[in-house]
């Protein structure tokens, strides 16, 4: 209940704002060879960004329930202050189109929290529908040290032959933090627009995640434990 409450308080929060765009989503993944975690998992995403006349706010929450039937809670909520749109005027440089204050905060179940606060940069990349990069100041909260996050998010939409596909995803860099080891995760979608087949260009997809975990949740070098994550999941995926 906590988490649609929260989801429900994020979207309708900027309403005063100019809205741009928006866009919420649900992405059903299932996969197996999860490290760490039970083997096999079911996730069901709920996804939603929008673009106001300050900046932008993305935000997710997974829902997931493992083999054995037991189930975890996890999401983010990133909003970025676009400077070029409250000074009124360009600032970007080079491939920089925008330069944004941006902060994130992430939960999960029990005592897994962090804090992020850093810059954001929207660059213009050929083929891209958006690219992004972020640098943050990150406090694991259970942890009770600082480190540095580095993050980009992108997507490339395509075509082959009459069909349409996007290539999207994000990747995040975390440096060592307390007792945790630095860690890399990175998820890319491969998703073809199934929804054009039908007149719904745009809504639905189907397609693979492919999640890739160096220390996952920061962790390494435990006897007999496997850190390193490497899964293929099998994705569908509907906007609203």
């Amino acid at each position: 209940m906590r988490w649609a409450c929260l989801i429900f308080v994020m979207i309708t929060l900027p309403a005063r704002a100019d809205l741009l765009w928006k866009d919420t989503s649900l992405t059903l993944l299932y996969g197996q060879g999860y490290a760490v975690t039970h083997d096999d998992a079911a996730i069901a995403t709920v996804e939603h960004a929008s673009g106001y006349s300050w900046g932008d706010l993305f935000l997710f929450v997974d829902f997931i329930e493992f083999d054995d039937d037991t189930t975890d809670v996890y999401g983010e909520i990133k909003p970025r202050l676009s400077l070029g749109r409250m000074m009124g005027r360009e600032i970007g440089f080079g491939p920089v189109t925008d330069v944004l204050l941006a902060a994130e905060w992430h939960k999960g179940e029990q005592d897994v929290e962090a804090y992020n606060f850093g810059l954001g940069f929207d660059l213009a990349v050929p083929g891209a529908r958006y690219f992004t990069l972020g640098v943050f100041h990150r406090n694991e909260r259970h942890v009770g040290e600082h480190s540095v996050m580095v993050n980009g998010a992108w997507a490339f939409p395509f075509e082959l032959g009459s069909t349409k596909w996007l290539f999207d995803g994000y990747a995040d860099w975390i440096d060592n933090e307390g007792n945790l080891h630095s860690h890399f995760l990175s998820e890319v979608q491969l998703k073809l627009d199934i929804g054009e087949f039908w007149g719904k260009a745009g809504r639905y997809y189907a397609g693979i995640e492919y999640s890739h975990w160096d220390n996952k949740f920061g962790l390494a070098g435990i006897p007999g434990l496997d850190t390193d994550q490497s899964v293929v999941q099998a994705l569908l995926k509907v906007h609203f």
